[in-house]
């Protein structure tokens, strides 16, 4: 077989190159005679090659080439038929047709995003404080919040990626359909000519939905937060007030007029006289003031007492050093008696948030109103201040988000200010860092009783180190503790650091609810010695004799967010059409809650005051569809002492707050995890207080929070809501007879508890004191 195929090839290749293998004799050459006798010979001679015979190595390179051939000859067959294939394929046409409308709707939408962007007044805008929304925080959190963004031209590209990859990720759609998609988000109809509309629409559409329903949300929302950036008010800073003469002060000296603390400083770094843990730190001031010694430093847990005995020389020798604390003695030292006083002596540490002028606003946020925790401890001081048993001795404010903006930390501190008491006079404080706090109180502030606004574990550890006291007290406002599901800390080490600082023997935490007393008990087995006290205890309700409504309009919820129930009311917007909604936003609320908010026709948002009777007045019913864990609820009492009735979620400390068992909404089977910032569905809190692991950590990425911020409530989640709003709001002299009685109720509860936080100070401080012994490590 061999020999035949190479008789073939040889063959075709002598008639494919004969032409090029012979030349063609000169033209006019004479012809040359072919002798017939030389044919015949030649025949003869070369008959017995076409015979059959074995194969040789000839053979096999013949066969070789042979393979080549036919191989490439199928190869190029094979991909030519492809080829001819794919282009004659309808699917790739339209892939095609599809990739092109999207890049160019794509490239449409940012470059209008960017140019809207600059039509906008230029703001500088900081980095650090423009997060890309919705790493959302609970407002009182600051570990949650913020990922940092280059800038808002950047962003709307990003948010143009976006929205064209969930248009590209829809089903398969026609040319027609992908315009009429493609003009409904730039706000314009159709083949509307050269005129161009804006590039987002005004109002969310409402039947967009699924994961285009978020990006537009997310774009619309970073749209208005350049607005409200731009015109954001700085709050009026006070000169500070004189200090009265039983007020407590840092000592007075020469060159410095108390223990200071440069923040971020060090002076002759690896020049240790000696080192002892911060534990120890009144101590070390103590030895310093004992041996003449400048100071020393802070840094990583640990006192570094230096040697220099100047104080000039030491603070000249200061260079930048993140994270050490330089605290610089007084020079010389002058010795100021206490002043004797009969009153009970209150030290009370505060944070950043507790105050009007600290308290941060960040882009996303449409107002810094709201924050009841921040309510509740100005009432407490004010109640402090004007009692004739205590004496407000010192009011530190422990700030550490202020790094930047209208009143950023000082580097050299504590800073003495004055802030304002809601319905009370300003009061004196001392601002600083944990460092500058620490550095200038520990081993010089004495009190009776020494108070801490939260309970967290750096409030915690700051209030033991630094303040000698015969009581410690920290309220109890929210879940964010060491035990439970419900905390913000995952780190072992820090979690164990915060129940030993909460289980002290010395501590006693006073809680705003019967349930979290029973929670405290239950999940810290014991160990952590609990009292409840209402706000109510110390006059948050400085009145019971408040106006009722004269025009009842609206169910009203005040800040409407994920954890309040936003989802429930945007549900309940769709399910009772002819109900008229007020949405008051605070500091809970975000621009991308608002977007959703206005979609509604039924829906009337107005930002948060301190006018709240404005509110009221126009209410006819309160909802609280609260998702996540109220510790209590004020607005509720305060709503109730109006003679308003409230709608609320009947679980954890809402139960108290709601006077009226029978308006309260159970099951509600829709939680908002504040760990990890995801809607859980299908279990209520209590169940997903048993259910949750502890430990499990936060999760990464953006896609749940956008989604647990742009959700809507089924009808069947939010079904018992509706049923009370709609009868509540069908019966307008049932409405009457039970706000009364809510009234009453309320009423009853301020007068019982009027004076409860005074009598349980006085009865911790007759059980007897314990000396003072070093925090753990």
């Amino acid at each position: 077989m061999a020999r035949r195929g190479a008789s073939v090839l040889i063959a075709l290749a002598f008639g494919l190159f004969a032409s090029q293998a012979f030349v063609s004799p000169a033209k006019g050459a004479p012809e040359h005679e072919v002798d017939a006798r030389v044919l015949g010979a030649t025949f003869a001679g070369l008959a017995p090659l076409a015979l059959e015979q074995p194969a040789n190595a000839y053979d096999s390179v013949v066969a070789m080439l042979q393979s080549w051939l036919v191989g490439g000859i199928a190869l190029v067959l094979i991909y030519g038929a492809a080829f001819v294939a794919a282009l004659a394929n309808p699917l790739t046409k339209r892939r095609t047709e599809v990739k092109a409308e999207v890049d160019a709707m794509k490239r449409d939408k940012t470059a209008a995003i960017a140019g809207a962007s600059s039509d906008l007044p230029a703001t500088p805008i900081n980095p650090d404080n423009h997060g890309l929304l919705y790493s959302l925080h609970n407002s009182s959190n600051a570990n949650v919040h913020h990922t940092a963004c280059a800038g808002l031209r950047q962003l709307a590209e990003h948010l143009a990626d976006q929205a064209a990859l969930a248009v590209a990720q829809m089903a398969p759609a026609s040319s027609a359909e992908l315009e009429s998609i493609r003009a409904e988000l730039n706000g314009q109809r159709p083949n509307a000519g050269a005129a161009r509309g804006p590039v987002l629409p005004a109002v969310l559409p409402l039947h967009v939905d699924g994961e285009l329903r978020a990006r537009l949300c997310v774009a619309m929302a970073t749209r208005e937060d350049q607005r409200i950036f731009a015109e954001q008010k700085v709050p009026k800073i006070q000169e500070p007030q004189p200090l009265r003469e039983d007020e407590w002060r840092p000592r007075c000296g020469g060159m410095v007029d108390r223990w200071h603390v440069l923040r971020d400083h060090d002076a002759f770094p690896g020049e240790d006289l000696g080192k002892v843990p911060v534990s120890q730190l009144a101590q070390a001031k103590a030895f310093c003031e004992k041996k003449g010694l400048a100071g020393l430093v802070l840094f990583g847990g640990v006192a570094y007492l230096r040697a220099q005995q100047s104080v000039e020389v030491l603070c000249n020798a200061a260079s930048p050093q993140k994270g050490a604390e330089l605290l610089l003695r007084p020079d010389p030292l002058l010795h100021r008696p206490e002043k004797a006083t009969a009153r009970l002596r209150v030290a009370v540490l505060a944070t950043q948030d507790e105050f009007d002028e600290t308290s941060l606003f960040d882009v996303g946020m449409v107002s810094s109103t709201g924050n009841g925790r921040r309510y509740a401890a100005q009432a407490l001081l004010r109640s402090i201040a004007q009692s004739e048993d205590f004496e407000l001795t010192a009011v530190l404010v422990y700030d550490w988000k202020n790094e930047t903006g209208h009143w950023a930390l000082p580097s050299e501190g504590p800073q003495h200010v004055t802030l304002n008491i809601r319905g009370g006079q300003p009061v004196s404080a001392w601002r600083g860092s944990m460092g500058q706090l620490l550095g200038a109180c520990a081993g010089d502030l004495a009190v009776d009783v020494a108070v801490s606004i939260q309970s967290r574990r750096t409030c915690l550890e700051l209030m033991l180190r630094s303040i000698r006291a015969k009581k410690y007290v920290a309220m109890g406002h929210d879940y964010n503790l060491p035990f439970g599901p419900w905390g913000m800390e995952v780190e072992p080490e820090m979690l164990a650091l915060h129940r030993v600082l909460i289980q002290d023997s010395r501590m006693t935490m006073f809680c705003t609810s019967q349930h979290l007393v029973d929670f405290v008990h239950r999940f810290s087995q014991g160990r952590v010695k609990t009292r409840l006290c209402y706000c109510a205890d110390y006059g948050y309700f400085d009145s019971e004799d408040l106006p009722l409504a004269n025009e009842p309009r609206y169910v009203t919820l005040i800040s409407p967010s994920p954890a309040k129930g936003l989802a429930i009311l945007l549900r309940l917007a769709l399910m009772l059409p002819d109900v008229e909604f007020l949405c008051v936003s605070t500091g809970w609320t975000k621009t991308l809650h608002e977007v959703q908010l206005r979609a509604h026709p039924n829906v009337k948002v107005v930002p948060g005051s301190d006018d709240l009777d404005t509110v009221y007045q126009q209410t006819a019913v309160l909802l609280m569809p609260s998702l996540w864990q109220e510790s209590f609820g004020l607005v509720a009492v305060e709503a109730q002492l109006r003679g308003l009735c409230v709608v609320s979620t009947g679980s954890y400390g809402l139960k108290e707050a709601n006077f009226l068992e029978e308006l309260q909404v159970t099951p509600v089977t829709l939680v908002h995890d504040s760990r990890t910032r995801e809607m859980l569905r299908g279990l209520t809190l209590a169940e997903a207080e048993e259910r949750l692991d502890p430990g499990r950590p936060r999760k990464e990425g953006q896609d749940h929070i956008h989604f647990a911020h742009t959700l809507i409530a089924t009808e069947e989640e939010a079904k018992g809501f509706a049923e009370k709003i709609r009868f509540l709001m069908a019966n307008a002299a049932e409405r009457a007879r039970l706000g009364l009685l809510a009234r009453a109720r309320a009423r009853e509860h301020v007068r019982a508890r009027r004076g409860g936080f005074a009598e349980s100070l006085k009865e911790l401080l007759a059980e007897g004191s314990i000396e003072t012994a070093p925090v753990h490590e």
